[in-house]
């Protein structure tokens, strides 16, 4: 109740009062007005849109004061009679009014609403306060104090309108109470102090704010403080302002350290320092205190991005005493040792800011500029100082300082630069880019380096230049970035103390190497000798580190000499031609020394001629070679009647052929660095027998060492002619000569495409040296070609104590009529082979024998024979064609020995013989006779070792051993009438014939004999015709057992997938072996012998793709009847590939497994499947994740968990990821905001790795993994999705109708995987379940004594399926685990000691699978099979919002684990002596669960099985 009671009050003593207040808070900005109206119409149009009712009151109150006048010196209740009442006060020109408008009465105390006024001569602003219940109590006293709090916000302008100053006031509508922030505090006398609470804002023109990195912030410049005052003149407190630029001069940091801010005329902060003249040209002569504005007393200074150091941060340094006022900014600011030149990167240039000095005046810079260290690239230490100047435009000019001399490291030189060079610094796109431009002379010393170490500089002088001169000289940090104009040379100089001059000076440029070359002659003997050669001082381009760590340094590389050429002529007795070559890091060669020496001899010796080169080297070994050919003019008489007309060859150690080349060595063979090999002599010879008509032979010899020295294996291969001369042999040295190089030729054509052929070859070398000389050794006449000639190899192993040599023996004699029987009139060959393994000797094969063939007068005869001993007898043949047409048998029936012939070679002796004659058409008048006739026979015995025949015991044979033998007779003929008459030209047989006779046997155990007799006959051309056959058979043939066979008829391997032949077969496709029996698992099998146990194991199964295997690993059927080969890659696309199985067999016999044979051999059944894939998807199917992170949809992405993401694939598609191009992942925001990052694809893990970027928390991504032209990026394939949104104040839930990934392509990139995720509105799971707010308890019946637990919720994310139970692209892994945390008196008192503290009791365990819970069973904290329905049908709004998803369900399983083993121990122990042990649960009961809390651990878990953030949830169970 309001009052106002006039005779009451005068009764009243005046006091002073204070109360404490009910605030409200408004603020009213208005000039004076005599007008109540107008003045709350103009209040109005600025405020009454807030809060018109107190402000009006307020308005009201000063306009009914100010025109009755109540104005007093004090507050008393004297003078409360009439309302409103006040106080007039001018302190410090502002005028400061109080009024009170209002009482009401109560029974201790009256409680009084305040107004104050405010006017401040800043644009005339009135300021209004107020407060309302200030307390005063009857006796006179105030309760509490009394501030009246500014009435909202109210923005002053300051400096001349260069800031405005917000004091900032409050008042809360809904409550009538305000926040004391601006307020004046009031006594009885009136105006006491002013509490300010205020901002001070700066306009866009003046500063602009950023963060610490330097980026734009939205907004204004904006600090606040806070202070108490008496005067509004004298406000003087601590600011703080947020990092900020100065407009036009970008990239500088400011950040306010310790800052005053000056709204006083009486005062000044004791530490303000102003720049020198400021004061004078600025401020008011003899006031310093007058000034206003912000001091600065301590700030930091971040220079630009240019200035970024290596580590990417920018330089800072410490400054002080910055003035922001109504002339704008002012302040001299400088630093030294800013930024060490081992921190500083121009672009790869060494650089450094040892001093920087920046002035402003009054918003002007009068000054700017630094001083440092430049490092050019071509030096390694020696610095260019240089001064620079910044513009207002952000220019910078920079000066070089004269240093005179400096190092110049690229060409291990010294530089005396002019006046005229420059350097320059130039700033793109926010780095600095320096270029240099560089004339003078170099002061160059060459040095030969070591062979290990081409760099060093402390080796010997060779030579010394001084006053090399260059102009032009342009350094760059861009291609090209080494160029120059013009390099010349004046003066003498000695290379190795010999005199020399210079032909040609010059640079060579590479885009990483540079080669200062000069070309030199010398005279090294006067008149006699002379040489040439080409230096160069060779440096080289080091790079390291990218972007602002990158350095860029031009070191010195090496001193490259070329071939010394030598030429001299020696009394004109010989000339000679010299030349050495100085390998320097030669990519091939390494380093060493080369040479080649050619000497001619004009009189003495004249004819004889040398030539010869040598190689001494080193790479991570050391080799040599020499090679060399001599013509020895007449010959050289070795031992009568043998002469050498030639020579040609070389040793070599650790070196091998590679081709030929002609200007490699004197006989044209190549060589080249080999760590493998060990010394090594080749060479070829030319010779004769007495004479060159008698016997001419060429030959090719060769010895090997090992890489120990000792002798490795000797060969000889050649050919001889008897009684002829080879052609080429007239010029000797032209002829061994290109014979050697002829051997290179072959022996590199006989390797090349297949470096494997290169052990073929050696392996030809040794055991098969007539092979290795057909391959490698060309004769000079064709063998055969005429009269009679032979080829030779022989060739001893010392490694293996080996010895192989063979024989061939041509004839072609008397113009042709003997030749030799087989191909190329070969008459016959054989070979010895002896070593500890095996040895052998074949005279001829049944394939190729030994024969000769003569044919006179129409009658030729034939002759063939053979025989073997040893270890190495084939198979035996089948008698000839002729024998099996006149029998009318079948060939292959003939073949008896075909199947024993299958097993291969062995052991043992064989001959043959056979004889065939052909008379021709032989005529006596009108009669012609033709006949045909040949006898033969075959003899082996052989030692089949293991081999058994079927129903028969042991080894076939005598112990293995067993023979066989053929004997064949044949003769066919006709005779009859030939007719040569004009009109008819024919033949009329009288009388046709044939008969053959052939006998086989094998013997002994089993002993079989087979014959055939045959005749067919035709007389008087077919009248009488007819023919006959006769068979016999003795004994019994061996049925053969295949070794290693499977023991049983049926198959084990019943099928095999991709079938054979089958096509386009997915490159996901994982081949599948399926079998008939579960490997593993035995099973019986009856036979005539009665039933057996058998098992079978997997032996191998592979992928092949031609003969190489895939990797991959094999998954099984659970039970074992099936397994799969998953490769590790996708499997090859468009390929033909094999995919093989084998299992072997396993017996049980006398109580253990034992491997099954058969013949000696492991018992083992394959089968295989060779198919053709199909074409390789060009993205990464969804169905190829195994898990990622984030995780395809996932809704509530926690970013603090892990900025580690990934992709895992189940198969490998390393295909995607060519270095050809760029790969990236996108992730794009709902505002298309995309954040393009790196990542690296793990080959070896099928894994894509990347760093995640900040995220927004409740936001919408999309992920994209995108291949890029290296030309540039593209923008991330589109993401088509169908979203249903769900929005409140506490959650955003996206439900996406996820489609398979479309492949979108644009001109530069390519999406290979896309998918969709949200982030949560936590930043780590422990928040999310730390924020959840309980509600209900909630107890859940299970039976009469079990009860679960769970609760009701509110304001919580919910869980997604995701967490809950996981996905298949979370590796179907849940992210939440969950655990119990048994520390509740309710298990440690009536539930482990009873159930689990002795288990298993007696041994008796529990039936449940105690793995899946634990024992105990802290995992029985099952999800609400309500709740995760709901989740995995998008309902978000149910259970998710109302009920936590996981339910303590312990007490169930206690029952269950109690009622088990109180049932087993009653039946085992009741009754018994030992029941007493166990009375404690056989007459125990199961206990409720107790009152009090129960607590379960909750763990987040990443994909990958990293552990994230964990918390704790605590149920409670309200029943006792």
């Amino acid at each position: 109740m309001i009052l106002s009671i006039r005779g009451f009050f005068r009764r009243l003593v005046a006091v002073c009062f204070n109360c404490t207040p009910v605030f409200f808070a408004f603020l009213l900005s208005l000039p004076f007005h005599s007008s109540l109206a107008q003045a709350v119409e103009n209040t109005a149009a600025q405020t009454t849109a807030q809060k018109p009712e107190e402000y009006r009151k307020a308005v009201e109150t000063f306009y009914k004061l100010d025109q009755s006048n109540n104005f007093t010196e004090s507050l008393a209740y004297a003078d409360m009679n009439v309302l409103p009442m006040g106080i007039r006060q001018t302190l410090s020109n502002i005028e400061v009014t109080i009024a009170v408008s209002d009482m009401r009465w109560e029974t201790n105390y009256s409680e009084l609403t305040v107004f104050a006024r405010i006017k401040i001569p800043q644009d005339d602003k009135l300021l209004f306060f107020g407060a309302q219940g200030i307390k005063l109590s009857h006796n006179g006293d105030i309760i509490g104090d009394a501030s009246l709090v500014l009435m909202g916000d109210i923005s002053i302008p300051i400096n001349g309108n260069s800031a405005a100053l917000t004091l900032k006031g409050s008042f809360d509508k809904n409550t009538g109470r305000a926040k004391e922030l601006t307020y004046v505090s009031i006594d009885c006398q009136g105006f006491k102090e002013m509490g300010i609470t205020a901002d001070v804002e700066f306009p866009e023109s003046l500063l602009v704010p950023v963060d610490t990195s330097g980026h734009g912030t939205a907004g204004r410049v904006k600090g606040s403080f806070k202070t108490i005052v008496k005067d509004w003149n004298d406000i003087l407190a601590s600011i703080s302002l947020p990092p900020f630029e100065i407009k036009g001069l970008e990239g500088f940091i400011f950040v306010l350290n310790e800052a005053i801010f000056d709204f006083s005329d009486l005062r000044n902060d004791p530490a303000i320092a102003y720049p020198e003249g400021y004061e004078a040209n600025y401020m008011i002569p003899g006031n310093p205190t007058l000034w206003r504005g912000v001091f600065v007393r301590d700030l930091s200074i971040t220079l630009p991005k240019p200035f970024q150091k290596k580590d990417k941060t920018r330089p800072s340094f410490a400054a002080h005493n910055m003035l922001l006022d109504n002339n704008g900014i002012s302040g001299v600011f400088e630093a030294t040792g800013i930024l060490p030149i081992d921190k500083g990167s121009a672009s790869g240039w060494r650089f450094s800011v040892d001093a920087f000095r920046m002035a402003l005046e009054a918003n002007q810079l009068t000054e700017a500029g630094f001083s440092g260290m430049i490092g050019l690239p071509v030096s390694e230490k020696s610095n260019l100082g240089y001064d620079a100047l910044i513009t207002m435009d952000n220019e910078y000019m920079l000066r070089v300082k004269p240093l005179g001399k400096t190092k110049f490291d690229i060409f291990n030189a010294e530089a005396e630069l002019l006046p005229n060079s420059y350097v320059e610094l130039k700033v793109v796109d926010g780095s600095f880019k320096p270029e240099a431009m560089l004339h003078g002379s170099l002061n160059l010393a060459a040095r030969l380096g070591s062979a290990s170490n081409p760099q060093d500089t402390t080796g010997k002088k060779i030579a010394e230049f001084k006053g090399i001169e260059f102009r032009s000289l342009h350094l760059k940090t861009e291609s090209p970035k080494f160029t120059a104009e013009y390099f010349g040379y004046k003066g003498e100089i000695k290379m190795m103390n010999f005199p020399i001059s210079i032909d040609r000076i010059g640079v060579r440029i590479l885009e990483k190497e540079i080669a200062l070359g000069m070309d030199i002659k010398l005279t090294l003997s006067d008149n006699m000798f002379t040489g040439s050669t080409r230096l160069e001082v060779v440096g080289e381009l080091k790079e390291s580190g990218t972007g602002e760590e990158q350095s860029e340094r031009w070191k010195y590389k090496k001193l490259n000499i070329s071939n010394i050429a030598v030429n001299a002529k020696i009394a004109e007795t010989f000339s000679l031609k010299a030349q050495l070559t100085i390998l320097n890091d030669d990519p091939i060669y390494g380093d060493g020394y080369a040479g080649s020496i050619e000497m001619t001899f004009d009189k003495v010796l004249k004819g004889f001629n040398v030539q010869a080169r040598a190689m001494f080297g080193r790479k991570d070994f050391r080799y040599w070679f020499v090679d060399g050919r001599v013509k020895f003019g007449q010959g050289i008489p070795v031992f009568p009647p043998l002469n050498l007309n030639g020579f040609g060859g070389g040793v070599s150690y650790r070196m091998k052929r590679d081709g030929a080349d002609l200007l490699a060595s004197p006989t044209g063979c190549k060589y080249v660095p080999d760590e493998n090999s060990g010394i090594g002599v080749k060479a070829s010879v030319l010779f004769n027998v007495a004479n060159d008509a008698a016997i001419n032979g060429e030959a090719s010899f060769e010895i090997a060492f090992s890489r120990s020295g000792g002798l490795n294996f000797i060969g000889f291969y050649g050919f001889a002619k008897f009684v002829g001369k080879i052609p080429g042999t007239e010029n000797i040295e032209k002829f061994v000569g290109d014979k050697m190089k002829k051997v290179a030729e072959l022996e590199e054509k006989f390797v090349k495409n297949n470096p494997a052929l290169s052990k073929t070859l050696e392996t030809l070398k040794q055991y098969e040296p007539n092979k290795a000389a057909t391959a490698v050794f060309e004769p000079s006449e064709k063998p055969g070609e005429a009269g009679f000639s032979a080829a030779v190899g022989i060739q001893y192993d010392f490694t293996q104590s080996s010895l192989h040599a063979t024989f061939d023996l041509y004839v072609n004699a008397i113009g042709g009529v003997i030749r030799g029987t087989a191909s190329g009139n070969r008459a016959g060959w054989a070979v010895l082979h002896i070593d500890p393994k095996e040895w052998y000797v074949h005279m001829g094969t049944p394939t190729d024998r030994l024969g000769l063939k003569m044919g006179i007068a129409g009658i030729s005869i034939e002759t063939g024979s053979y025989l073997m001993l040893g270890s190495r007898i084939p198979g035996s043949p089948p008698p000839p064609k002729e024998v099996a047409d006149i029998l009318g048998v079948d060939m292959a029936e003939l073949d008896y020995m075909r199947d024993l012939n299958a097993l291969g070679d062995g052991r043992g002796f064989a001959f043959g013989a056979s004889l065939k004659v052909a008379t021709g058409d032989m005529t006596f008048l009108i009669l012609y006779a033709n006949f045909q006739a040949g006898i033969g026979f075959d003899i082996m015995l052989k030692d089949y070792q293991d081999m058994q025949c079927k129903g028969r015991p042991g080894k076939i044979g005598m112990d293995g051993w067993y023979a066989n033998g053929q004997s064949y007779v044949y003769l066919q003929g006709e005779l009859g009438v030939k007719v040569n008459l004009w009109f008819l030209k024919t033949k009329i047989p009288i009388i046709k014939g044939a008969a053959a006779a052939l006998m086989q046997a094998k013997l002994p155990n089993p002993t079989f004999v087979k014959g055939y007799l045959g005749v067919q006959f035709d007389l008087l051309g077919g009248l009488v015709r007819g023919k006959c056959r006769f068979k016999m058979t003795i004994g019994d043939e061996c049925e053969l057992v295949i070794p290693g066979s499977s023991p049983l008829e049926m198959r084990m391997i019943s099928d095999l997938t991709p079938k054979t032949s089958s096509t386009d077969v997915d490159v996901f496709a994982a081949p599948q072996a399926a079998f008939t029996m579960r490997v593993g698992v035995p099973f019986s099998v009856e036979d005539d012998q009665g039933p057996k146990m058998y098992r079978i194991h997997l032996n191998d199964f592979t992928v092949q793709e031609d003969g190489k295997k895939i990797d991959g690993k094999l998954v099984w059927a659970s039970n074992s009847d099936a397994v799969s080969f998953y490769s590790h890659e996708v499997l090859p696309p468009n390929k033909s590939l094999k995919a093989i199985v084998k299992v072997g067999f396993e017996q049980w016999q006398n109580g253990k497994w034992v491997v099954v044979y058969t013949s000696g051999q492991k018992a083992e059944e394959f089968m295989e499947a060779t198919f053709t894939t199909g074409t390789a998807p060009d993205v990464i199917p969804l169905t190829n994740v195994e898990y990622a992170y984030p995780v395809v949809d996932q809704r509530f992405f926690l970013r603090d968990e892990s900025n580690a993401g990934y992709i895992q694939l189940k198969r490998g598609q390393s295909y995607l990821f060519s270095t050809e191009y760029k790969h990236e992942v996108h992730i794009t925001s709902a505002s298309n905001d995309r954040k393009a990052l790196a990542f690296t694809y793990d080959a070896g893990q099928n894994r894509i790795k990347y760093t995640l970027p900040e995220l927004d928390l409740q936001s919408n991504y999309g992920f994209d993994v995108v291949t890029l032209s290296n030309a540039g990026g593209g923008e991330a394939a589109a993401i088509e999705n169908t979203v249903q949104t769900v929005n409140d104040e506490e959650n955003n839930i996206e439900v996406t109708n996820r489609q398979a990934a479309t492949v979108i392509r644009s001109d530069v990139g390519k999406s290979l995987l896309n998918y969709t995720f949200a982030t949560s509105r936590f930043e780590t799971f422990a928040q999310k379940v730390n924020s959840i707010q309980k509600g209900n308890a909630v107890a859940g019946r299970v039976s009469s004594d079990v009860i679960n637990l769970q609760y009701e919720i509110s304001q919580g994310e919910p869980f997604e399926v995701l967490e809950m139970i996981g996905t298949s692209f979370s590796g179907n892994k849940s992210l939440v685990d969950t655990k119990a945390v048994l520390t509740d008196a309710y298990f440690k008192v009536d539930i482990e000691p009873v159930i689990y503290r002795n288990y298993p009791v007696a041994g008796i365990k529990l039936d449940r699978d105690v793995n899946v819970m634990g024992i105990p069973p802290v995992k029985s904290i099952p999800i609400s099979a309500a709740y995760l329905t709901e989740v995995e049908n998008g309902n978000f709004y149910g259970l998710a919002r109302q009920r936590f998803p996981y339910i303590y369900n312990m007490p169930q399983i206690y029952r269950q684990d109690f009622t088990d083993l109180q049932q087993k121990i009653v039946n085992q122990f009741l009754g018994t002596a030992r029941q007493a042990d166990y009375n404690y649960i056989i007459n125990g009961y199961y206990r409720f669960i107790r009152e009090g809390n129960y607590t379960i651990e909750l763990q987040y878990t990443l994909p990958d099985g990293t552990k994230g953030t964990s918390t704790r949830f605590e149920y409670y169970n309200f029943i006792k």
